[in-house]
């Protein structure tokens, strides 16, 4: 009777130290998923984003991103006109930083699933590049980290901002770290303005970076020079044709959230809970009985990896968009 007794507290003590080994492992590969994953998972998004804004860029604006230098607009620093808000989730222009090497298309809304996709643009603010305090927001440590480096900006470093309608050039006049509650970096401007915001320090959410910058100059589509392009046909004649130019004052981008996924709720998490548990209890069953224990093994690797990816997912989308 007290070696049964024995035995079962062994074999207690047994499982339950399995499940705090497989535990502890989980949670070290969910920060591996979020440091490291959710990286990929938003740089697939941006490639797409980023293709979709320039495919919808007059040529002379398109000719300017897609340069293999940087360019810098000319021009008066004279505003946009405030436009309509744009629909949650939708592509509104290019945000070009040179000195951090930056280039993130930047999506409408600064929620959960607006800020996994890249830096989101604040709805209640006014549209890139019109007459008040333009506000964006970005993540810094997870979800491609595009505000990662904002740290390192200065006082007169360029921030681009390319729209269909125009180039927007600003230059950094300030930057500062608030507590996350102190939303006054946020308020109106009487001119021209911009503000990134993003957590500070990172893998911390306790207060916020912030940098400001003002409008200096706006190159508009329509005052760039015409796009030119030269063939050569036989016998050595030389054509040139010109590509009109056309602008619009309201975002032509309709992309939605789709290529990183998206909130389910709970659902997913207790779904895939359930089955990575399922299938470990039942797989260590399995490979234990078995004497092919390498075959066993192979298999429940396959079954395990996209469960263990689909339940990290769920529980992602979980979490507050904050850092």
């Amino acid at each position: 009777m007290p070696t049964e007794t024995s035995s079962r507290g062994r074999s207690v003590l047994y499982h339950l130290g399995l499940s705090l080994i497989t535990l502890g492992v989980l949670i070290a590969l969910f920060l591996c998923y979020q440091i490291w994953f959710t990286n990929i998972l938003q740089a697939r998004t941006q490639h797409t984003a980023i293709a979709e804004v320039q495919h919808e860029l007059p040529p002379p604006l398109h000719h300017l991103v897609s340069r293999p230098t940087f360019v810098l607009p000319v021009g008066p620093d004279v505003p946009l006109p405030n436009s309509r808000p744009a629909a949650l989730g939708t592509w509104l222009g290019l945000l070009q930083i040179p000195k951090i090497h930056l280039t993130q298309a930047i999506i409408q809304g600064t929620d959960t699933d607006e800020l996994r996709l890249g830096p989101g643009h604040y709805p209640d603010s006014p549209a890139l590049g019109a007459t008040g305090n333009v506000a964006i927001a970005g993540h810094r440590t997870t979800w491609g980290k595009p505000f990662r480096d904002l740290n390192e900006l200065a006082p007169g470093d360029p921030i681009v901002i390319t729209t269909p309608a125009a180039s927007l050039l600003y230059r950094v006049t300030a930057t500062l770290v608030v507590a996350p509650t102190n939303v006054t970096v946020l308020a109106a401007t009487p001119g021209p303005t911009l503000t990134l915001t993003t957590c500070n320090p990172p893998y911390s959410a306790v207060s916020r970076l912030v940098v400001h910058a003002r409008l200096v100059a706006v190159q508009r589509a329509g005052s760039l020079p015409p796009v030119t392009t030269t063939t050569t046909t036989p016998p050595s004649t030389t054509t040139t044709t010109t590509v009109s130019v056309t602008t619009t004052t309201t975002p032509p981008l309709t992309a939605q959230v789709t290529a990183a996924g998206g909130g389910g709720g709970w659902w997913p998490v207790v779904l895939y809970g359930l089955l990575f548990v399922m299938t470990m209890v039942y797989g260590i069953r399995w490979r234990r009985r078995s004497a092919h224990r390498w075959s066993v093994t192979s298999v429940l690797v396959v079954i395990l990896v996209p469960v263990t990816l689909e339940l990290f997912q769920g529980l992602s989308w979980l979490l507050p968009a904050n850092y």
